[in-house]
C-alpha cells in the first residue's frame, strides 16, 4: 500500500515533525511531500482563471497536476501539520486547493460531489499549543476529515495522533508529553 505524507512543519524543532518521524519509522513505500518550503499560491483571480480554464501550462497548473498525480497514487494519506489559530495553516489549505480538482480527485454527480481516490486509510498528526483537539474551537480535525472523505471513494475513518496544551507548562513538560505519546505509538 502506498503512503503519501503531506507534511507542513516549518520549525526545525517541530513536535509535529517528531511525531510524524516516529509514526512512519516502520512504514514502507512512503512518499513525503514536505510543503513547508514550497511557494504554494493562494486562490487569487488569476489563479482561479487558470483553474477554470483548460490551460494547465503555467507554474500553478504544473504544480496542481504534479500534486494531483501524486495523491491519486496513494492508498494511505497522512497529513502532518500543527494547529494554527484553531485550524489549518494557510500552506496546507493552499495544498488542498491544488489537490481538489474536479475529474481528478472528485467528480460532481446528481447526488453531489463524490471522491475518485482509492484511499483506504487516513491519519492526521498534529500538535497544538493550547486549543484542545476535539473541542468546539478545533477547526483542524473536521477540515482534514472532510477533505480526506471528499477525495475518497468510500468513507474513511480519520485516525488522529494529536497532542495539545503544549504551551500550558514548561518546555520540559511538553517534551515529556511528546515522549510519552511517541512511546505509545
Amino acid at each position: 500500500m502506498s503512503t503519501l505524507v503531506i507534511q507542513y512543519t516549518p520549525r526545525a524543532e517541530s513536535r509535529t515533525a517528531k511525531l510524524l518521524k516516529a509514526y512512519i519509522a516502520n512504514e514502507t513505500d512512503v512518499v513525503v511531500r514536505d510543503i513547508s518550503e514550497l511557494s504554494l499560491p493562494n486562490i487569487t483571480a488569476e489563479v482561479m482563471a487558470e483553474f477554470m480554464s483548460e490551460n494547465k501550462t503555467t507554474a500553478f497548473g504544473a504544480l496542481s497536476a504534479e500534486i494531483t498525480a501524486e495523491i491519486k497514487q496513494a492508498e494511505k494519506i497522512i497529513i502532518a501539520a500543527p494547529m494554527y489559530n484553531f485550524g489549518l495553516p494557510a500552506q496546507v489549505k493552499s495544498y488542498i486547493d491544488l489537490a481538489c480538482i474536479a475529474g481528478q480527485t472528485f467528480e460532481y454527480t446528481a447526488q453531489g460531489p463524490a471522491g475518485l481516490l482509492d484511499i483506504k486509510e487516513a491519519t492526521m498528526i498534529s500538535t497544538s499549543g493550547g486549543v484542545p483537539f476535539g473541542s468546539p474551537v478545533d477547526l483542524l480535525t473536521p477540515a482534514i476529515n472532510t477533505v480526506v472523505n471528499f477525495w475518497a471513494k468510500g468513507d474513511v475513518e480519520l485516525k488522529k495522533i494529536t497532542l495539545d496544551g503544549l504551551n500550558a507548562g514548561t518546555e520540559e513538560e511538553a517534551d515529556q508529553k511528546l515522549a510519552e505519546l511517541i512511546a505509545s505509538l
